[in-house]
């Protein structure tokens, strides 16, 4: 799952999740590369925050839906000059910053679920990524990417191009058993 774009004569950047899946109660490996365009930019803090969306459709007369979005976690990653710039960002020709982190997951049921598309019930997770410019004349900008759809914006209107394609994460339940330990039992479906 990946983010590239250009916001013209500003920044080029690519923000990529190498995996859609990813193991409940893990970790979201992130890699974001930023080229300035701009003489002078520089970054500030980049903020993620993970949102789980509920849409329960309720199959009553006159069905109604209910959806429902709400932050389950977030982290705050510092991007500075000294410890992320790259005068070669691998075999571009281009100089920027680059920065590979861990988002480590929510590890209770009661903070974060997993996906689930049952019936008339569908849970489902996406990142809302906000990386902060540092414009030479003082202006902060704000690169936004909700990985949903064209949410680009920022505080003071400047805004980069949006992004209109689908970035949803797929958490998925994942069991682990000791070498020797028989499967368990698989329960039939329920309706």
């Amino acid at each position: 799952m990946s983010v590239e774009n250009i916001w013209p004569n500003k920044v080029e950047y690519s923000i990529v999740v190498p995996q859609k899946a990813i193991v409940f109660g893990s970790s979201i490996p992130l890699e974001t590369r930023l080229t300035p365009l701009l003489k002078g930019l520089e970054l500030g803090d980049i903020t993620i925050n993970l949102m789980e969306m509920h849409d329960v459709l309720l199959q009553t007369v006159g069905a109604r839906e209910h959806r429902r979005e709400k932050q389950v976690a977030s982290w705050t990653r510092v991007m500075s000059r000294e410890e992320h710039w790259h005068e070669m960002i691998e075999d571009t020709g281009q100089e920027g910053w680059v920065m590979n982190t861990t988002l480590d997951l929510p590890k209770k049921l009661g903070q974060c679920i997993q996906d689930v598309n049952v019936l008339n019930v569908k849970v489902r997770h996406k990142l809302k990524i906000v990386v902060a410019l540092k414009n030479p004349d003082g202006h902060i900008s704000e690169v936004r990417n909700a990985g949903d759809g064209p949410r680009d914006a920022a505080a003071n209107g400047d805004a980069a191009p949006g992004d209109a394609s689908h970035h949803h994460l797929h958490f998925a339940q994942h069991s682990f058993r000791r070498p020797g330990q028989p499967d368990a039992p698989r329960r039939p479906d329920r309706v």
